[in-house]
Formats: C-alpha cells, sequence, structure tokens
C-alpha cells in the first residue's frame, strides 16, 4: 500500500497539492494519485466498518445475554460509541498506519 510515502492523509495532501497546481504535469500526475488515493480509503473503510460491525455485534451479543434493558435504553438514546486502540508508534512506517487509522475514524 505505499507506507513510505507516508498514510492516507499524506495521499490526500499531496493530492490537493497536485490539483492546485498550475504545471500541467502535476495536474497528470493528479490523476494517478487520486486512483490510488480512492483504492486506499476504499480498503481503509472496508477494514473500519468491520472492524465497527464486529464491535457493535459483540457488545450486543454480551447485553442481550445478560439481558440488559438499561443497555440498549441507552443505545436507543445516544448511539454506540466505538472507540479504537492501537500499539503502532509514531516511527517510521507506523506512521503511516496511524494516518490511516485516523482518517478512517
Amino acid at each position: 500500500l505505499g507506507f513510505k510515502d507516508g498514510g492516507a492523509t499524506a495521499m490526500a495532501r499531496k493530492l490537493r497539492a497536485c490539483i492546485a497546481s498550475r504545471e500541467p504535469a502535476e495536474r497528470m500526475a493528479a490523476i494517478s494519485l487520486a486512483q490510488g488515493y480512492g483504492r486506499r480509503c476504499a480498503l481503509l473503510m472496508c477494514h473500519g466498518f468491520a472492524a465497527l460491525a464486529a464491535s457493535f455485534a459483540l457488545v450486543c451479543r454480551t447485553n442481550a445475554e445478560r439481558r440488559s434493558a438499561p443497555f440498549f435504553g441507552r443505545l436507543r438514546e445516544l448511539g454506540y460509541l466505538f472507540q479504537l486502540e492501537t500499539l503502532l508508534s509514531t516511527r517510521g512506517d507506523e506512521w503511516a498506519m496511524l494516518q490511516d487509522t485516523q482518517g478512517v475514524v
């Protein structure tokens, strides 16, 4: 996925710069970059939605087994809070992965 060049956030920044450029070569490069950015975002959203669905299903199942009416009442009133934790650092390729995680959230 090209983590050496940064995550989705860095790709979006480069794409904006290419689109804003007055140079024809830069604007042509934007087409290729936009395709890569689109593929990356589609993949990230698939991962994000899968994590959200799995988390939601697990919490609902656990609370249904406990017959926790207050949980479902709060869920109906407030919605579902999806919290994400990671063991990634801000060094090297992991910084790009953190940018991708930020993009999904």
